[in-house]
């Protein structure tokens, strides 16, 4: 006998799946003809947070009110970049004289030079802002005209020269005209920011990230000292310019090639430290032999063969050297930093 309960249930189920199939595709097909009603429900809500969050954008930049084009116009000077641009970025970042930050204006120094080796460097220019967190300078600004270059070797040699002073020793100095804001670190030959004051919004995050109140003294190359070299460039000397440095304690020496040997060694005090190499040729390392003897020397002859060949000294030396910049400048860069080699003219014996 067949199943007849078998064959009922399956022709119900043939029913109801074509009875729903030809449901599901009339809707689907009303909806596809009748495009409103695929819009999503949240559209208008979700509208209306993006205006939202423009609206916000736009009463967050920065300087939203001010007519760039007042730069162009010769009667907007310094003291106008200080009162409409810098004056706001200053705070932005998060320094207002309250709480335990204070901006100094015009800081003056009690000695205006600074001292490299036998040499003196003054210092022509104060900033005309110094900002402190807790009393404790923390980075300097120095302020220009719409037309004048913030790049101006000048005026980078003269906001490194009191950012280096002993008196305020910070790692970062700035200068802005209006059209730039320039941020440089004392370590580094080149900017760490180039930023048009126009598109400053997108940068700022960043800043506060790195000069903020709470972030400035955080400086993440602080285990590697300050190279000697970008020092000695940075305060303006030229490579005509001789500088004398006494007691020099290399504790090996690199020789590259029969005619360039090397060696660094540490330059100043504990406060001022500085990692100096100094390069010099086979004639200056001739000026030796009467300082590590006759054999010591024989030993750095020996041909490189085109390696490198380091020899260790057995003894502390105290060497005093007469410096320059060498007339072609050759940074030297590895992972961790650049550096500027200087040129050894002659071994003083003093």
């Amino acid at each position: 006998m067949p199943n007849r309960r078998l064959d009922q249930w399956r022709v119900k189920w043939l029913i109801e799946h074509s009875t729903s199939h030809q449901l599901l595709w009339y809707i689907d097909s009303f909806v596809l003809r009748n495009p409103p009603l695929r819009q999503s429900p949240n559209r208008y809500s979700s509208l209306l947070t993006s205006l939202h969050l423009l609206r916000k954008e736009m009463e967050d930049k920065l300087f939203k009110d001010f007519n760039f084009s007042l730069l162009d116009d010769p009667r907007f000077k310094e003291e106008s970049v200080r009162e409409e641009l810098i004056a706001p970025l200053i705070k932005d970042l998060g320094y207002t004289n309250s709480g335990n930050t204070q901006v100094i204006r015009n800081h003056g120094l009690k000695h205006p030079f600074v001292s490299i080796g036998s040499s003196r460097k003054s210092v022509t220019v104060i900033p005309d802002y110094l900002m402190q967190v807790t009393e404790k300078p923390a980075w300097i600004l120095e302020a220009k005209s719409p037309i004048e270059s913030i790049t101006d070797t000048k005026h980078i040699e003269q906001a490194y020269s009191y950012a280096i002073h002993p008196e305020i020793r910070v790692n970062y100095f700035a200068l802005c005209n209006g059209r730039h804001f320039v941020l440089y670190n004392i370590s580094r030959p080149k900017p760490l920011f180039d930023i048009s004051l126009r598109a400053i919004d997108l940068y700022r995050s960043m800043l506060k990230e790195l000069i903020g109140p709470s972030k400035v003294f955080v400086y993440p190359d602080e285990k590697l000292s300050k190279d000697f070299g970008l020092h000695i460039k940075r305060l303006g000397f030229k490579s005509s310019d001789s500088l004398l440095i006494i007691d020099v304690n290399p504790l090996f020496i690199i020789k590259y090639n029969d005619d360039l040997f090397s060696f660094s060694a540490s330059i100043g005090d504990e406060d001022t430290a500085y990692l100096g190499t100094f390069d010099f040729s086979l004639e200056v390392a001739k000026q030796l032999i009467p300082i590590i003897g006759k054999a010591s020397f024989i030993q750095l002859m020996q041909p490189t063969n085109g390696r490198q060949l380091q020899f260790n000294l057995d003894r502390k030396l105290n060497l005093n050297l007469k410096i320059s910049l060498p007339e072609k400048e050759n940074l030297v860069e590895n992972d961790r930093e650049i550096y500027l080699p200087l040129l050894i003219k002659k071994f003083i014996f003093l």
